[in-house]
């Protein structure tokens, strides 16, 4: 069986200087340490926010604790199994300690941790990792005094129900990593977790069975969460939220919009009968309102269509109280718009009452379609029409003003399986979210590490931080442009391709260069003059083009400065002959893509008297630009 020992023998025999300790030793040199802080400080100094003077044990006499000076304290797998904690507690051993590591030991009672932390009041950071406390009951009347911010508590196995009786007892709890232990779900529902966690800044599930996103969504009401990790977790999908998971944000818009037209035209032909009827008599009235709608039905598509461009699908507010003695907005029977309209007219609707100074019609309309009409609000009070959709816009509200994940900044999903475009869309959504880790994904994988970022930056506009490394605005653009070349002939492309093509336009793809040739320092060349090779043989590419200029004039006994030098070559676009000039002298050679067996021309600037026969050979191909 593996020894055993408890928190203050573990802490005694790494941190103390006890004098038993070397007592068999017959040579012993004590060093003594004027002017600094030694390992144990005189008795006589004064240390802590009350002088450090502190009662003792037994005969009560005033004394500095003996590690006094210790702010940190690591006994890492050290086989401690329990606390035992002596009866005047830890004041007078280290009342000043903030961080303990206490990892990789045998902890496995809550109880035990407990009196560990009650007797340092200033504890801040606690790691118990590797210890096995999972399935341990926690005493919730247990009281801590220590503020604790930061817990680790990685591949101890503790259930959710343990984090959220923790998290109670440690209120000012800002940091949680709960790494490999082994959670599939997040067992715990959304008012507890908003009850428990409301202080959480950082949560660490690292190496943990998550899947979906539907598990990590309940952290969604967290207002403080500021960093989420879920680094190599088997996640499958991502979603802002969680009613168009699987759509873009487009088709839930336009689905509001139908059903705003039906809801608008259903209250269009029930006004007139709601307005005649008094309340007893609403419920026999729908009947009604359905028979008259169904012997209208052309006309009510006319009338529709006008409506459509006029009541928005998102009247979610309240229409004006103040309507007394404002003008009337409505609509007549041909569709349009008109002020000072006699309410229960044939064909009235009723939009809003024109506030203020709102005379424009411009202005009439935009302020229309932010809110609901009068007529529509006592449409659904009748039950004329059914409330579902009128009860999604406010339900749509509700969202904008809790948006989920307020706070969230940064997002490690690196190791995951996000495998669809779609599930990198809708991290654009977040509405804090700056900073991503996103490496090692499938749906990145096939790409190499240049094009994988590439891809990734252009999917993300909103994103800063792409893998710990800033993005710039050039970086962003030439990504973007990267993006449209990549995908533009792709038959299922990205969402954002449609987005950046409205952007930069259908640019084509890059012309793809074998550089896999490789780089020769000499090559075969045959050299032409007057129709007929005049010599053959290795060049330097590292040498420049005045000093082939310099070759070729003795090879034709003239001066350098007459002599011009082409290089053949084929058009990439036609496959025609071309000769490119071989211009500028401080150039070396290799900069014009020279292969074996190439021919360079020799030719003379006209006008240009030399010492060598006249040339038999007038150039007869197309001169390259």
């Amino acid at each position: 069986m593996e020894e055993q020992t408890s928190f203050v023998d573990a802490l005694r025999a790494k941190y103390c200087d006890d004098d038993a300790e070397n007592g068999g030793c017959e040579s012993f040199v004590q060093i003594t340490v004027f002017g600094g802080n030694s390992r144990r400080r005189p008795r006589g100094d004064s240390a802590g926010e009350d002088g450090g003077r502190v009662s003792g044990g037994d005969g009560g006499d005033e004394s500095v604790p003996e590690l006094d000076y210790l702010k940190s304290v690591v006994l890492y797998n050290s086989r401690i199994s329990h606390a035992a904690i002596p009866s005047v507690g830890l004041s007078s051993l280290c009342p000043n300690v903030h961080d303990l590591d206490l990892s990789g030991n045998l902890l496995g009672s809550w109880n035990e941790v407990m009196t560990i932390l009650k007797h340092l009041p200033r504890l801040k950071f606690v790691n118990l990792s590797s210890n096995p406390l999972g399935n341990c009951e926690i005493a919730r009347n247990e009281d801590i005094p220590c503020p604790i911010e930061d817990l680790v508590l990685n591949d101890t196995k503790v259930t959710w129900s343990e984090v959220a009786a923790l998290s109670r007892l440690m209120p000012k709890l800002k940091q949680l990593h709960l790494c490999k232990n082994d959670y599939n779900a997040i067992d715990l529902s959304d008012e507890v977790v908003a009850d428990t966690l409301r202080h959480l800044r950082l949560l660490a599930l690292n190496n943990n069975h998550i899947k979906r996103w539907d598990e990590v969504a309940k952290l969604k009401s967290l207002p403080q969460l500021h960093t989420l990790v879920l680094l190599e977790n088997p996640l499958e999908d991502v979603y802002y939220k969680q009613t168009h998971p699987e759509a873009p944000p487009e088709s839930s818009d336009k689905q509001a919009e139908a059903h705003g037209s039906e809801d608008a035209q259903a209250c269009f032909h029930g006004n007139k009968a709601n307005e005649e009827k008094n309340q007893s008599a609403e419920e026999s009235d729908d009947a009604a309102c359905c028979e008259q709608q169904a012997a209208s039905k052309d006309k009510d598509n006319v009338v529709d269509s006008n409506l459509q461009h006029v009541v928005d699908d998102k009247q979610d507010s309240q229409p004006s109280q103040n309507d007394d003695c404002q003008p009337l907005v409505g609509m007549n029977v041909e569709g349009r718009v008109v002020e000072d309209a006699v309410e229960g007219s044939p064909g009235y609707v009723s939009l809003e009452r024109a506030g203020g100074n709102a005379k424009e019609e411009s202005g009439d309309l935009e302020s229309a379609r932010s809110r609901p009409s009068e007529d529509s609000e006592k449409c659904n009070k009748t039950g004329t029409t059914e409330p579902t959709d009128i009860q999604s816009s406010g339900s749509k509200e509700q969202e904008s003003a809790d948006p989920a994940f307020p706070a969230l900044e940064s997002l490690c999903v690196t190791g995951t399986s996000l495998s669809d475009w779609k599930h990198l869309q809708e991290l654009r959504h977040f509405p804090s979210l700056h900073s991503i880790k996103i490496k090692k994904i499938p749906l990145l994988e096939s790409w190499d590490e240049a094009d994988r970022r590439k891809v990734a930056v252009a999917c993300l506009p909103s994103i800063k931080l792409l893998n710990g490394s800033e993005i710039t605005p050039e970086e962003r653009e030439k990504s973007e442009r990267h993006f449209v070349r990549v995908f533009v002939d792709h038959e299922q492309p990205p969402a954002r391709l449609e987005e950046l093509v409205q952007k930069y336009g259908k640019l084509k793809p890059l012309y793809q260069v074998d550089i896999s040739r490789g780089y020769k320092e000499f090559m075969e060349l045959r050299f032409i003059y007057g129709g007929r090779c005049i010599h053959q043989g290795q060049i330097r590419m590292v040498e420049s083009v005045k000093q082939l200029k310099k070759f070729c004039s003795d090879l034709i006994d003239t001066s350098p400065r007459m002599v011009k030098l082409y290089h053949m070559t084929q058009d990439p676009d036609t496959n025609e002959p071309v000769m490119d000039e071989l211009f500028l002298d401080s150039l070396p050679m290799s900069r014009f893509d020279l292969k074996d067996g190439d021919e360079i021309l020799i030719d003379l600037k006209k006008g240009q008297n030399f010492k060598g026969p006249e040339p038999l050979w007038e150039p007869g191909i197309k001169l390259a630009p």
